[in-house]
């Protein structure tokens, strides 16, 4: 998680460029095109060497998991029941770089 190229979203890539992603995070407005939804993909990365990363993903994690009841007050078990009952698309999902030197491994 470390490697500058490294990135994680709190959904699947795939969930942006048809605009699924918009029913889980409903705090992001759908440009509408697959291109807006794209750059959205792209700018809703976040990277573990970032200030405040865990923050965010908290926030994130508690947006998505009280959606339904539409509330941040979750709490750790609602959380821990989201991902029990959900499809691996609608977890995090970490982006590794596409090429990684032997050098980096042990």
């Amino acid at each position: 998680m470390l490697h500058p190229d490294t990135n994680f979203t709190i959904l699947a890539a795939t969930f942006f460029p048809r605009g699924h992603a918009y029913i889980f995070l409903s705090w992001l407005k759908d440009p509408g095109t697959e291109g807006g939804r794209v750059n959205h993909f792209h700018s809703s990365k976040l990277h573990s060497t970032l200030d405040g990363y865990e923050y965010v993903t908290a926030l994130e994690l508690m947006g998505i998991a009280g959606r339904e009841k539409k509330t941040m007050k979750v709490s750790l078990n609602d959380i821990i029941h989201y991902f029990k009952s959900i499809d691996s698309y609608q977890t995090i999902e970490v982006h590794l770089p596409q090429l990684i030197p032997l050098s980096y491994t042990e």
